[in-house]
């Protein structure tokens, strides 16, 4: 501080030149060092803001540089290139696409939440044909007030198309594929209730020169073959004998793993096995069931499922051989309901207003197009 009061508004003994006020008497800074000082702060400031933010500008790019790496990476690793190629050759590429992650961002609002249908645990992503009617699961075990209803020559017919399309993935495909978690929830319906097999982020492709292959056990608790499980040897056998729970479900109307009576989960399969030995098949079968089909229907389904069902896969029958039998029982129905014009109509169900134009699930790397005769999934591989 300055003591010196010579002069009205200026300390002219002080060596700063500071202004000077006479009431505090006291010596002040000059006006224009305390807007030096500010515009030094701010410059300063702004400077390392501005160091800050191209940081976090180059660490994002250099991360996004790194998510794409590993993408191109993926995309080569689960046979992406010869999708692509398959696609570009392919007489009707309008069928086949595969989509850009920009084009899936903008498809479903960058991702939004509350667009997500499902999800899985595999890379990379699979865009799925919009199913309106969801899965077999959700129908035939959805709350009895509900307004879906399949009859059970529907149901026959689904179970014989979804056979259908396993037989094509064991046998006529130009390299078999093990689907290794069928279940009724991977049945599809689309909107006309036409199965589609979806789901293929266990599968795998094997060689046409072997007949299993060892792996590490996946699938879902209640459909899993109890002898791959044991030996984590995975063939054709082990999806008969999931599709055998599927059989099981539509004649029970059980899930896999339910509550019985006493409030204990059972195992529907070992339930199923179990109950057939000790009382009549028509005691154990979903009322609906014993009102639509005849005892033969039954009967052949329930044969036909303890054959899926048994613990040797070398005594279960082929996918091919279940696929005939529903076939040629479907077969004699509709030959009934067409002589009696019986045939009920199946009822169209009133979906929720929030289901969307696509479905996006996780996938591995099952390549496969829809054949002429059996519905698939259609899958796409994001570059």
């Amino acid at each position: 501080m300055c003591n010196n009061t010579v002069g009205k508004y200026t300390c002219v003994s002080c060596p700063h030149k500071t202004e000077y006020d006479p009431v505090g008497r006291r010596c002040l800074p000059k006006r224009h060092n305390l807007l030096l000082g500010i515009v030094i702060g701010l410059s300063v400031g702004f400077g390392i803001l501005l160091v800050c933010l191209s940081g976090v500008f180059l660490i994002r790019q250099w991360r996004n540089g790194i998510q794409k790496q590993l993408r191109k990476k993926y995309f080569q690793k689960n046979k992406g290139l010869l999708l692509e190629q398959l696609i570009c050759s392919n007489e009707k590429p309008s069928e086949n696409k595969i989509f850009s992650l920009e084009e899936l961002q903008k498809a479903t609002n960058n991702f939004d939440p509350a667009r997500i249908l499902g999800s899985g645990g595999h890379v990379p992503l699979l865009v799925y044909d919009f199913i309106p009617n969801g899965s077999l699961f959700g129908i035939i075990h959805a709350n009895p007030s509900n307004e879906e209803y399949l009859s059970w020559g529907d149901c026959l017919r689904i179970a014989t198309e979804a056979a259908g399309a396993l037989h094509y993935l064991h046998s006529a495909a130009s390299m078999s594929v093990f689907h290794r978690d069928v279940k009724s929830s991977n049945i599809l319906l689309d909107g006309k209730y036409t199965a589609k097999v979806s789901d293929f982020g266990a599968s795998r492709l094997i060689p046409i020169d072997q007949s299993h292959v060892i792996t590490n056990i996946q699938g879902t608790f209640g459909y899993l073959d109890p002898e791959y499980y044991h030996t984590g040897q995975l063939n054709e056998k082990s999806d008969v004998y999931s599709f055998g729970v599927v059989l099981v479900e539509l004649l029970l109307r059980k899930e896999p793993i339910f509550v019985d009576e006493s409030g204990l989960n059972k195992n529907l399969s070992n339930y199923f096995l179990w109950e057939i030995k000790a009382r009549p098949i028509r005691e154990i079968v979903a009322s609906q069931v014993l009102e639509e089909a005849t005892e033969d229907e039954i009967n052949t389904i329930a044969s036909l499922a303890e054959e899926c069902l048994r613990l040797q896969g070398d005594e279960r029958p082929t996918m091919k051989e279940v696929e005939m039998t529903l076939h040629f029982l479907h077969s004699k129905i509709n030959v009934v309901e067409q002589r009696n014009n019986e045939r009920r109509p199946l009822q169209q169900p009133t979906r929720p207003p929030h289901r969307k134009a696509m479905t996006i699930d996780i996938g591995n790397k099952a390549i496969l197009e829809s054949s002429s005769c059996y519905n698939l999934e259609r899958v796409y591989v994001i570059c």
